[in-house]
């Protein structure tokens, strides 16, 4: 027997930003890690020393290991249920997103070997969103990471780049 939702309550609409609401207010009243309000998934720390991707529940954290341990992680116990795993060296594994990420020193490798390398981009006339400023040059990029299970549609919420 197949069965189909047919209505959203209203707090399943919403539930998603309720929560980046709250998470990010946390992070924010209690260790200075504010938001991109242009990429509100994309957060930092006032002193640069922690970034995050955020995805509803789930984290991706840039941090030293004491930061991890000595700040964020014992802010994040003292108010929610957490789980943490972390790469320290090269080819340990951990999961975002139900994805195995592999540290690789490689890659890392490459990109400070193409340091000199640049895109270069041709001026053509405006065509994108309206605030454009005929003064300005301005590069849009639009990008939407698709972590959905859903094989047919492939609906994402996430904004991943």
């Amino acid at each position: 027997m197949d069965f189909m939702l047919a209505k959203v309550l209203p707090v399943q609409r919403n539930g998603s930003q309720m929560w980046h609401e709250a998470f990010s207010g946390f992070l924010s009243s209690e260790l200075q890690i504010n938001d991109f309000p242009a990429y509100p998934s994309l957060l930092r720390s006032t002193n640069g020393e922690c970034l995050m991707l955020l995805h509803v529940d789930d984290v991706l954290c840039l941090s030293t290991q004491k930061y991890l341990d000595d700040v964020l992680l014992l802010a994040l116990n003292s108010k929610y249920k957490i789980s943490c795993e972390t790469m320290a060296k090269e080819n340990d594994e951990l999961t975002f997103l139900n994805r195995k990420h592999t540290r690789l020193r490689h890659l890392a490798q490459y990109l400070l070997g193409c340091t000199e390398h640049a895109m270069v981009l041709k001026y053509e006339a405006h065509k994108g969103l309206p605030h454009y400023n005929p003064c300005d040059y301005t590069l849009e990029i639009y990008s939407d990471s698709d972590w959905a299970k859903h094989k047919q549609t492939r609906q994402s919420v996430s904004s991943g780049c």
